[in-house]
Order: C-alpha cells, then sequence, then structure tokens
C-alpha cells in the first residue's frame, strides 16, 4: 500500500526568518526613539512640547520622502543593494544623534534617520514577499506583520525602562548594536532579485504620478491615517505624560499589556476576516481604540497605587 502525503512547503526558511528579524529590528529601533524622544528634548534641549511633538513626527516625513521613491527604486537598482543602503544609512544617522545640541540639529538627523529607516522597511517588505509560498501566503504575511506589531509595543516598552536607568547615549549605542546585527543577517540572506525588461526598466524611471500614489486605496489610506494619529500621539507623549503623573513603571507596562493584546487578538483577528469579512474586525476594534483612548485620558493612577 502506497501511501501519498501532502506537505506544504517551507515557510521557516532561512532567508524569510533573517528578513523578518531584520524587519523586527529595524521597527523596534524605530519605536524605541519615537516614544522617548518628545522627553528627551524637552529635558535636554529645553524644548517645548511643540518642539518635542515635532521632533518626533518629523520622523515621519523622512520615512515619507524615502518610500516615495524606495518603492520603484528596490525594483529598479535591486532589493539586495537597497536593503544595504537603507540599513547603512540608517546606521550613519543613528550615529549622529551623539553630535545633536540643538533642536536644529535634532529636526535634521530625525529626517534622515527617517530616510534610512523607510529605505530599509521598504526593502525588507518587498523581499519577504518573495520568500512567502504562495499556498502559504496569508499565514506568513500574518506572521511577518506580527512582527511589525510586537515591535510596536515592545520598542516602547525597552525605551522607556532604558530611559529610566541608562543616559540616552546609551540607549541609541544599543539601537547601533541592533543595525550592526541587521547588517551581519542582510550579508548572509539570500535575496531573489526581479529581471525587468528595458520597456519596464525605462517606465521605472519616469516620473508620473502613478508611480508613487494609487488611487484605488485612498479611502483605506485616510483611516490608516487617522488611526496611526492616535496611536502615535500617545507613542510620541506617553514617557512625558507617565513623568508628569508619577506613573513611570504604569506607563512602562503600558506597553507590555499592549504587545500581549497583540499577540492574542492578530491571529484571531485574521481568523474572523476571512470567515466574516473586514467589517466585523473594523468596527469593534475601532471602538475599543476609542474606549482605550477615552480611558488613558481620564488616568491619573495605576491600580496598584489605588489598591495601596
Amino acid at each position: 500500500m502506497i501511501l501519498f502525503m501532502s506537505s506544504k512547503p517551507r515557510l521557516w526558511t532561512k532567508g524569510f526568518i533573517l528578513d523578518t528579524l531584520v524587519n523586527f529590528l529595524i521597527y523596534i529601533i524605530y519605536y524605541m526613539l519615537m516614544v522617548i524622544i518628545a522627553s528627551e528634548a524637552i529635558h535636554s534641549l529645553n524644548a517645548s512640547m511643540s518642539e518635542a511633538g515635532l521632533a518626533s513626527g518629523i520622523f515621519i516625513l523622512g520615512t515619507l520622502i524615502a518610500r516615495l521613491f524606495a518603492g520603484r527604486s528596490v525594483e529598479l537598482y535591486g532589493r539586495r543593494k537597497m536593503l544595504f543602503a537603507g540599513i547603512i544609512f540608517y546606521l550613519a544617522t543613528t550615529f549622529m544623534y551623539f553630535g545633536i545640541h540643538s533642536m536644529a540639529m535634532l529636526f535634521f538627523v530625525r529626517c534622515l534617520n527617517g530616510i534610512g529607516y523607510g529605505i530599509a522597511s521598504t526593502a525588507t517588505s518587498t523581499i519577504v514577499s518573495t520568500m512567502i509560498p504562495a499556498e502559504r501566503r496569508g499565514e506568513g504575511i500574518n506572521y511577518y506583520a506580527l512582527s511589525m506589531s510586537l515591535a510596536a509595543a515592545i520598542g516602547p516598552f525597552i525605551g522607556m525602562f532604558m530611559q529610566q536607568i541608562f543616559p540616552f547615549e546609551d540607549i541609541i549605542y544599543f539601537c547601533i548594536a541592533m543595525i550592526v546585527v541587521c547588517l551581519g543577517a542582510a550579508a548572509v540572506m539570500h535575496v531573489d532579485e526581479m529581471e525587468l525588461t528595458e520597456e519596464h526598466r525605462a517606465e521605472l524611471k519616469e516620473i508620473h504620478i502613478a508611480n508613487f500614489l494609487e488611487p484605488k486605496v485612498t479611502a483605506i489610506s485616510i483611516v490608516a491615517f487617522c488611526v496611526a494619529v492616535c496611536y502615535s500621539s500617545v507613542l510620541s507623549f506617553l514617557a512625558s505624560y507617565a513623568g508628569e503623573l508619577q506613573l513611570m513603571t504604569a506607563g512602562t507596562l503600558f506597553f507590555v499589556v499592549y504587545a500581549l493584546a497583540v499577540t492574542i487578538a492578530r491571529p484571531v483577528a485574521g481568523v474572523m476576516f476571512d470567515r466574516k469579512g473586514e467589517d466585523f474586525v473594523m468596527y469593534p476594534t475601532y471602538a475599543c481604540l476609542a474606549v482605550g483612548l477615552l480611558l488613558l485620558s481620564i488616568t491619573t493612577q495605576s491600580s496598584r497605587r489605588r489598591a495601596g
């Protein structure tokens, strides 16, 4: 009797693991610095709240600039080359934090750092799409996206925790060490490059609006923008807010709870999305976000202090 056993193609290949790791570390650094840079600007450079907010937000301006051009450049010049270019530029601009002595310099470095992050993160996302088997695309994308969600929770926790113990310079050294790990992982990663025809190459070199914007995603992009503004506002000022309330421990643990919630909710949301549709998932989660922000706005003490 002959048994025919069907086996799924491998998902957790060396390339998939390394690319997901690089993406995870890149996002960890982004969230680490995003959550502490505002309070660092206030305490070290005597920045106002608006200046501190700009110091956080201008990073995203650099990211936007990078992603407008990085998407087509990844295919035009090669995925591996763009990944290395992004990581190296991310590393170089992270070193520049040591030379900051004014708000103007901080704005400049943050914008450049955002460009490096934008190039590197665009390259990792493009590369991973070639490493996921078509039969396991949904599963692979979910695991890859989970690395970003966990980074959004773990990064701020590490940043706020280290800020209470170490000087800002040591935090930058820690970020540099992680970028060096990314560089090493990229060096041993095999990347399949896309072979372009001369016509396609010439089309990518042309400058027209279709190469940068896709009208079909405008509506959902606006929704994602609004949600991101809500979370980024909390991310940028939670350290300062928790400090004013003398709740630094609770503020740090906020992201631990967030990480646990994301880890539990994301797989469930993925299944519900496939079974019930996007509306079944999106509307309740928006309601949860609104309630969570409302509770955060009226928070004055942790449950531990209240119990005491």
